[in-house]
């Protein structure tokens, strides 16, 4: 007995000793990583992999082993390291990592799983089954948690694992405070020379007390950045916002300035940032970007049919079932929302609390009802149209089939003070999106600002003036939406009261400007010609032999060609613009 208890101390304490190797292992081949020495680090764990009983121990390197491959492009000769050996768990491990690498997830993760039924207690095979759990999507998503976290219970402080898990919960599963609590325990596990991952991590956690409304904490993350790090915190966050949200407008001002210096004014991010500071003067309406939620259009195949109008979220009508009122109250959400089963309708002016659509279905329903600062309520109502469309069938693509969508059509603003109803405005949409109260004309009323599509899928601009008679007619505006990041804004430019509308209506990056005339906006560069000031500089003499190659490039398609004359246009009259400016 006393022979076998010594053994057993023997054995655990070789246990031991061998994951202190594997943890001081596992720090080595990080500081190759980060300081560039993939050579160094090659020859070294090289060395320490001469025989079968060195790689075992070391299951949390091998990753990186190959990560320095992959950087010097040798990768099939990292894998040659291990084509002696014939142990099982670790010959399935690095048939997983192959995987892995070649994009074949499924095969990984098989790979992963053999491995831990031999070795269920290494965290770094648990780690990259994870990791390929979550590049098969949201059906593997609950086994990478599982598998985040055995990591976790293996070893708590694996940095890449807490990031992951962090991600996970934040953005796909949980609350972006839960989220915000994993990143929060990354950022302080990773090595202090792992300075990039520890980077991304402080820019997650502070997107994550964005989004929480802690703004305190973002703003001690945004703190602990480097000047450096300004740059890539942008890509993803918002200093400025968290700046203006605890009280530092100016701070945040400079902010926002600052990050459109680095991004411009064309790019989608730079979009955001314009926004933010010019919309901060009296207010934004945001319409750019919303072609994709709520419509498709026609593919580049002529025998594929336009096809518009296929909203991505809509309510379930189940008149075949009994609904219980506990599960009415749930999916309705209050007097003023529409949920699963349930129709808020309009009648007499009134608006009813959620009831089923067995017992009472109507054929208008309340999508939206808002509040002026003056008391009155406007509702926007709406009729649930369906409508055919012919698409290749896929059983049998050369013939085309019927297939049933809905929109959301016939759209009516009513205006109501208390119960009286002060008018009905009919909208012009064929498919309605959103409806917003904004001082448009900066005279201190709310006017009515609502955005659709028209029936050939552009997004259409309508806007009702608030005036002390009633509600006065802007001519409308239609925006082309070739290009999904396109759409329109109106914000304050001139400094001046009211609104400045802006459309991004072109297969390149280009904004027209339109200032506010008698009766709608007429366009005018130069209220903001620093529009044309970026382009200019984007699209300058020295791009063009570059663009040129890129647009008639047999590689590219008859739209991208297209958008050459489009392009030598808007330069032309960002060109005309800067002359036209005081040097």
């Amino acid at each position: 007995m006393k022979r076998i208890f010594i053994f057993n101390i023997s054995a655990l304490c070789i246990l031991v000793f061998q994951a202190a190797c594997s943890s001081s292992q596992y720090k080595q081949a990080v500081s190759f990583r980060e300081a560039g020495k993939h050579e160094e680090g090659i020859a070294y764990f090289s060395e320490k992999m001469k025989t079968e009983s060195g790689a075992l121990g070391l299951f949390d390197v091998h990753r990186l082993i190959l990560q320095y491959h992959d950087t010097l492009d040798r990768l099939d000769e990292g894998f040659a390291l291990y084509n002696g050996f014939q142990d099982y768990a670790l010959t399935h491990y690095i048939k997983g990592l192959q995987c892995q690498y070649a994009g074949t997830h499924v095969q990984a993760v098989s790979n992963f799983r053999k491995t831990l039924e031999k070795r269920p207690d290494e965290y770094a095979v648990w780690y990259d089954l994870a990791v390929s759990c979550m590049r098969l999507g949201p059906r593997f998503y609950r086994e990478a948690r599982g598998a985040l976290a055995r990591v976790y219970k293996l070893k708590s402080d694996f940095a890449p694992a807490l990031h992951d898990m962090g991600l996970m919960l934040g953005f796909g599963w949980g609350t972006s405070a839960t989220g915000m609590a994993w990143m929060g325990n990354a950022v302080n596990a990773y090595f202090p020379v792992e300075k990039e991952s520890i980077l991304d991590a402080k820019i997650t956690l502070a997107r994550f007390a964005e989004q929480s409304g802690d703004y305190k904490r973002a703003l001690e993350v945004y703190r602990s950045m480097d000047e450096d790090s300004f740059a890539k915190a942008i890509r993803m966050g918002d200093p400025g916002e968290t700046y203006f949200r605890t009280g530092d407008k100016s701070r945040a001002l400079s902010a926002w300035q600052k990050a459109l210096d680095i991004l411009g004014y064309q790019s989608s991010r730079g979009r955001y940032f314009f926004r933010q500071l010019y919309g901060s003067r009296q207010g934004a309406v945001d319409f750019t970007g919303v072609k994709y939620r709520y419509c498709t259009v026609e593919s580049l195949e002529e025998r594929t049919p336009r096809y518009i109008f296929a909203a991505e979220a809509e309510p379930h009508y189940n008149t075949n079932q009994a609904i219980p009122f506990a599960v009415m109250k749930k999916d309705g959400l209050d007097d003023t929302q529409y949920g699963y089963e349930t129709w808020n309708v309009e009648y007499l002016g009134y608006t009813t609390h959620p009831v089923p659509v067995r017992r009472l279905i109507q054929n208008r329903g309340i999508a939206k009802s808002l509040q002026t600062r003056d008391g009155l309520r406007v509702f926007v109502s709406l009729q649930k149209i369906k409508f055919p469309v012919m698409l290749p069938d896929a059983n049998n693509p050369e013939t085309p089939k019927s297939v049933e969508f809905w929109r959301e059509g016939n759209p009516i603003a009513a205006i109501y003070s208390g119960e009286t109803q002060l008018a009905r405005i009919p909208l012009p949409f064929t498919h309605f999106h959103d409806l917003v109260l904004q001082d448009v004309d900066g005279d201190g009323l709310e006017d009515i600002v609502s955005c659709g599509f028209d029936a050939a899928g552009n997004l259409m601009l309508d806007i009702r003036l608030r005036t002390s008679e009633g509600w006065r007619f802007f001519t409308q505006q239609t925006c082309d939406l070739e290009n999904p990041e396109n759409g329109c804004m109106l914000l304050d430019l001139d400094g001046l009261p009211g609104l400045e509308l802006v459309t991004f209506t072109s297969p390149i990056s280009w904004a027209d400007v339109y200032q506010r005339a008698a009766n709608g906006f007429v366009k005018n560069h130069q209220v903001f010609p620093k529009f044309a000031q970026d382009f200019a500089w984007r699209y300058s003499f020295l791009d063009q032999q570059e663009i040129n190659q890129r647009m008639r490039s047999e590689w590219r398609s008859p739209e991208e060609k297209a958008a050459l004359p489009l392009l030598l246009q808007y330069r032309y009259t960002a060109e005309n613009i800067l002359r036209s400016l005081p040097q």
